[in-house]
């Protein structure tokens, strides 16, 4: 099917959809950017109003855990930074409404346990398109722990994902199985500890 097809094909369905729930009450609706601007560039020639159509190109995910040596007190003993990373590596900005937040959570889970401990968070309420949301923790590091804690990353939401507020700017998270990522402790002993 050609990609012409495709797109009028997605019109319908969407169409068909709204048409269904009743115009006047209409559900949001998730399409792509593509299909959204055919929808807002035919007016009168479907029965979408382009306000009740949500992106789905924003991908917000949790994208990279860094640790770092700060200081040392000896090769074994030393300050280390932990950094979560959030990222949105989708193509379009992923916002809430006002009221809307999305929070970033760095856990640590102490190994054989399952104990989790929260050592860092912070909520936005909007992510840019190739933006970045960083949080970091920092704490002594003994090289000769045996059992070295694990580290997670998580990407929360603490609201429904779309306001039915007609000017607030909404969008959904297209992928949220990349919203939680986990880094072994252990790595921490592989970096030098620059101490003489």
């Amino acid at each position: 099917m050609s990609e012409n097809k495709l797109i009028r094909f997605a019109i319908a369905l969407t169409s068909a959809m709204i048409f269904n729930a009743g115009i006047a009450n209409a559900q949001v609706v998730d399409v792509d950017k593509k299909t959204r601007e055919r929808i807002a560039g035919s007016p009168g020639q479907n029965n979408v109003d382009p306000s009740k159509i949500r992106l789905v190109s924003a991908d917000p995910a949790a994208y990279a855990i860094n640790f770092s040596v700060i200081s040392c007190k000896s090769p074994l003993n030393g300050l280390v930074k932990i950094e979560g990373v959030i990222k949105n590596i989708g193509k379009s900005d992923f916002a809430y409404s006002k009221d809307g937040k999305i929070e970033v959570v760095l856990f640590e889970e102490v190994r054989g346990t399952g104990a989790q401990k929260n050592v860092a968070s912070r909520k936005v309420s909007r992510l840019n398109a190739g933006a970045e949301i960083k949080i970091a923790y920092t704490r002594n590091w003994n090289k000769s722990d045996e059992f070295p804690p694990k580290y997670i990353l998580t990407l929360r939401y603490d609201v429904p994902e779309f306001s039915t507020e007609p000017k607030a700017l909404q969008s959904t998270d297209k992928n949220k199985n990349n919203n939680k990522l986990e880094k072994d402790g252990q790595l921490i002993n592989n970096l030098k500890f620059p101490c003489k």
